[in-house]
């Protein structure tokens, strides 16, 4: 179910109900929809089951509501089932990340970003390599001042 905040604070409206129950769904805001992201959903599609951990499963399946319209839409399936992950909106994009690979959204498909910790020790290896120059470099000026 989604509910949404009245302007005076004090109360609260319900919008419209989700197509299938879900939990740890990530969630972003953009363009005045709201995505719905993986997370798990019931596995049976019998959604008057007890929680139980067997009656779910993890999803591809991504849901975004449209705040003008007040209405669930099917959004373009994620490539493979996701139980938990989070997602951002950086530039205009929505970046969902699983186990520390990043996924963006651009277009009508989602495409792979590497690797974030991949990415992470590419920063440190360079960081290296500059401070390494540097170092190199300072070496050298000190022994061209010596020489002089």
């Amino acid at each position: 179910m989604l509910e949404r905040s009245e302007e005076n604070g004090f109360s609260w409206t319900v919008k419209a109900d989700l197509p299938t129950m879900r939990f740890y769904a990530a969630s972003a805001a953009l363009d005045g929809k709201l995505w719905l992201m993986g997370g798990m959903v019931p596995s049976d599609d019998n959604e008057d089951e007890a929680m139980e951990d067997e009656a779910y499963a993890a999803t591809e399946s991504v849901v975004v509501y449209d705040l003008e319209h007040g209405s669930w839409a099917a959004g373009p399936a994620f490539p493979r089932s996701v139980a938990e992950c989070s997602a951002a909106v950086q530039a205009g994009e929505i970046h969902l990340v699983i186990d520390g690979t990043v996924f963006v959204h651009r277009g009508a498909a989602w495409e792979e970003f590497a690797d974030v910790r991949a990415r992470a020790a590419m920063r440190i290896r360079r960081k290296r390599r500059r401070t390494i120059g540097y170092q190199l470099q300072a070496t050298k000026q000190v022994a061209d001042e010596g020489d002089g």
